[in-house]
């Protein structure tokens, strides 16, 4: 009798060994599995994070060159302006020397007129 009990409890605790061992295999299984995922999971992160810091250096930059020709083309803006300004001025002043010339040539002739009466 004392032997076929301990037959049953060497029987019940190989079967109990056994079933700690494949449920151990199958959470170190399943452990190696999660840590895969974490691992891809990081390499995805990284990868998007990567992406992301270049286009943001590339969204910068773009920027600062936007920022230069609004700046170029402000420039030369304003320098058209000072020039149109500058030509308006040398028009006007042109003109009014231009009305002086023909009021002297005016009285010149008025004084050619009286000198050949004379």
């Amino acid at each position: 009798e004392e032997a076929v009990l301990e037959d049953e409890l060497r029987m019940r605790i190989r079967e109990l060994s056994d079933r700690l061992q494949r449920e151990h295999e199958a959470g170190a299984k399943e452990r190696r599995h999660r840590n895969h995922r974490l691992k891809m999971l990081m390499r995805e992160k990284d990868t998007f994070m990567k992406k992301y810091i270049e286009e943001r250096r590339n969204l910068k930059r773009e920027k600062e060159i936007s920022l230069a020709k609004i700046e170029a083309v402000s420039t030369k803006v304003s320098e058209k302006e000072d020039a149109e300004r500058m030509v308006s001025e040398m028009d006007e002043s042109l003109t009014k020397a231009w009305a002086a010339v023909e009021g002297r040539q005016k009285m010149l002739q008025k004084m050619r007129k009286e000198h050949q009466s004379l």
